[in-house]
């Protein structure tokens, strides 16, 4: 899966040569640039496990689940308080791991913020 054109107002992600999945969302990011470029592959990732379904939300606080992680690991994430157990969160606290940006994608879609279209 690759990452489109940034346009501003909606993001395009493209996962074959003939099928292109278009996520819009509503807010603007205020980042700086060296933080979203270390967040792209995270971001990736992120879609990846989405679309994968392994993102596994609390039915009772949709602010926590269980995400899948690499082979057979598995990690509780609270996006609440921002944390994940896996070793990217601990060693770069500073930036959301894959894990985090998932949840926080699946919420997005709960709420309405981002739209997925196939």
């Amino acid at each position: 899966m690759r990452m489109g054109v940034i346009d501003l107002q909606n993001y395009s992600i493209t996962k074959s040569k003939n099928h292109d999945t278009k996520v819009y969302i509503m807010h603007k990011l205020l980042l700086p640039m060296s933080q979203i470029n270390e967040s792209f592959p995270r971001l990736e990732m992120a879609w990846k496990l989405v679309q994968e379904r392994g993102v596994f939300v609390d039915p009772t606080n949709t602010f926590k689940a269980t995400v899948r992680g690499s082979g057979s690991m598995s990690y509780q994430v609270n996006l609440a308080l921002g944390t994940c157990q896996c070793k990217d969160h601990q060693f770069n606290p500073e930036f959301f791991c894959k894990h985090l940006h998932a949840l926080d994608i699946m919420e997005k879609m709960r709420i309405g913020e981002i739209e997925v279209e196939n």
